[in-house]
């Protein structure tokens, strides 16, 4: 959460403060519940609830969070699944995609998946920038 906390982007969200809860269902009670308070430039993430309404609700298990957060498991096909709830207004469950920004490392291929040519090309590619 504090990865997270660090990469979500406060000018996608409405210029008002903005609240978004998680709850990991698989966490145990004490670590289950998270808040995230946007509130102009400034995100802060609470490990005690802020006191403040919850704009956005968000209901995962930690793997699947992790999953998304990694670049492993897309959004939409997480919320499809039923796997990661989001309850809240429209726009702001519209928004979800563009204000969490991933992982750095999301965007990084999965060595195994690729294809023998692709590995071959990067273990190149790899070599040639040592050089």
């Amino acid at each position: 959460m504090w990865d997270m906390q660090r990469r979500v982007r406060p000018e996608q969200f409405p210029a008002r403060r903005v609240v978004v809860g998680f709850e990991f269902r698989d966490v145990v009670r004490a670590r289950r519940r998270w808040w995230l308070v946007s509130e102009g430039s400034t995100v802060d993430l609470c490990v005690t609830d802020p006191g403040y309404e919850v704009d956005l609700f968000i209901a995962v298990d930690l793997r699947t969070m992790t999953a998304v957060w990694v670049g492993d498991v897309e959004l939409r096909l997480a919320i499809a699944s039923g796997k990661l709830e989001v309850h809240g207004p429209r726009q702001l469950r519209a928004k979800l995609g563009s204000w969490l920004a991933l992982s750095p490392f999301a965007t990084v291929k999965d060595q195994r998946a690729l294809t023998g040519a692709e590995v071959a090309s990067t273990s190149e590619a790899r070599t040639a920038t040592r050089r």
